[in-house]
């Protein structure tokens, strides 16, 4: 990934610190979300100001990537550590996942939003911070990677990094180390790529924690999101850009301690040995760890923690598999030439299982979510190649990734719009009418914009067509 223009924005950024911090600009409100504020003519970003902020010293700045440019959301979960840690929050609304020509504009609106930074906010250019979700996280590793000692830290959700783990690595031994704080949910279709990241970071000098959280593909909770900033100012501490704090050490240590034996009394010994070896790594050279450092030891040798380490392992093969065998399936129905695949192709994605052990949660929890993340991959991939091949105007095989899609959420009303559109090209009206129904029943569509949509011209012929978009808004 190429990002010349926001490396050499902040380099030039940096020379002119000093006559820029001072700068006046356009007066903000501090302490509650702006909801929207031009960086310049074309972009523009939601601000979160803390209450204390003023322009006689230097901020630490988070800029956050949302891929589907909803600046909102990831500023509401970052807002209250930002208050209480005095930190800028600028979150984009003209970031995106897309191709190259997508990243090529997601540059120039992360241009936007540094040199407006530095303009406004009195930006520290030693602490400036990204965090991203899904495609954005990715993204965000290559602009933290190409900024080579700039970027402070970042905080990756959902995603890790943008090309093949070894690659990357390779290329982190090579550049000045950031800290990196991952963020993952029990469903999250990418939990197990989140896991082998944080594994393959073992083998760098990079600092680096994975928060798992209860939570789908998403941004964190406002308490992991607290948990990230707040690692992130450990990690400064580290670096020597803050000064050390004893109290506020002593007190994000013992929050660990207290999670980690939360862990233990909820029964689940792998996860809390975890917990006290990452505080052992976090808290080295700033506060005595022989406690956890015992504690972890005593965990790594207990049978139970080995019987998880081995079931988490074989779900994770499990995962991987099922990822194969969608691929498997996309890829045959890609070659194909009337919209089948091979039933062993199909009867391989197991959905019907997978939906059963989805809803047997009391009885097996672990593989209950291991089910949730292949049957959200299944629906993501299945949902996408559908896109595909509508846009490659091959309806009879896009129908067909539909209706994989659909046998994972039935009553989604994207994906019974999606059926119903390619169905509709095909002349299968009966089951195109039922998808369409479907699609009304979840109460998000108009029926103006039914009326207009004209992949679903073909079933206005059919008398049941007006009734069915009748009941729409």
């Amino acid at each position: 990934m190429r990002l010349p223009r926001a490396a050499t924005v902040l380099a030039l950024l940096l020379l002119a610190a000093a006559r820029l911090a001072g700068q006046p600009g356009e007066p903000l409100p501090r302490g509650r979300v702006v909801e929207r504020v031009r960086a310049d003519s074309i972009h523009s970003y939601a601000l979160y100001l803390p209450s204390a902020w003023t322009a006689e010293r230097r901020w630490p700045v988070l800029v956050a990537l949302d891929p589907g440019g909803r600046a909102l959301l990831p500023l509401e979960r970052f807002r209250e550590a930002a208050e209480r840690r005095g930190w800028v929050v600028m979150s984009s609304y003209d970031v995106r996942n897309g191709d190259a020509a997508v990243m090529a504009a997601n540059e120039l609106a992360v241009d936007a939003m540094l040199a407006d930074a530095q303009r406004r906010f009195s930006m520290d250019p030693r602490r400036l911070y990204f965090a991203g979700l899904s495609g954005m996280a990715r993204f965000a590793w290559g602009v933290a990677a190409q900024l080579d000692g700039q970027a402070a830290g970042l905080i990756g959700a959902a995603a890790g990094f943008p090309r093949a783990t070894g690659l990357w690595i390779v290329t982190l031994r090579q550049v000045h180390p950031f800290p990196y704080f991952g963020t993952t949910g029990t469903t999250d279709f990418n939990r197990e790529e989140m896991e082998e990241v944080d594994s393959a970071l073992d083998a760098t000098s990079l600092p680096h924690r994975l928060a798992r959280f209860e939570g789908e593909h998403e941004w964190p909770p406002a308490d992991v999101a607290a948990q990230a900033v707040d690692w992130l100012e450990l990690q400064a501490m580290h670096a020597g850009t803050l000064p050390i704090r004893a109290a506020f050490v002593d007190s994000l240590y013992a929050a660990g301690v207290a999670r980690a034996r939360a862990l233990e009394a909820a029964r689940a010994p792998l996860d809390a040995e975890r917990e006290f070896r990452a505080l052992v790594g976090d808290f080295a050279g700033l506060h005595a760890t022989a406690d956890a450092s015992a504690r972890a030891a005593a965990l790594a040798r207990d049978p139970a923690v080995g019987r998880a380490r081995a079931r988490r392992a074989a779900l994770a093969r499990r995962v991987h598999e099922h990822r194969q065998a969608i691929e498997r399936f996309t890829d045959e129905l890609r070659r194909s030439t009337e919209g089948t695949v091979r039933s062993e192709t199909r009867i391989a994605l197991r959905t019907e299982t997978l939906l059963a052990e989805e809803r047997d949660s009391l009885a097996d929890r672990e593989r209950s979510q291991a089910a949730s993340r292949m049957l959200a991959t299944l629906l993501v991939v299945a949902s996408d190649a559908g896109g595909d091949l509508m846009r490659e105007q091959r309806y009879a095989q896009a129908a067909t990734a539909f209706r994989v899609a659909r046998e994972v959420r039935p009553t989604s009303p994207g994906v019974c719009r999606a059926l119903a559109r390619a169905l509709a090209q095909t002349g299968g009206a009966d089951e195109a009418l039922d998808a369409l129904a479907c699609a009304v029943a979840g109460g998000t569509l108009t029926r103006a914009e039914l009326e207009s949509d004209a992949l679903l011209a073909p079933l206005r012929r059919d008398p049941r067509f007006a009734g069915t978009i009748a009941r729409a808004r």
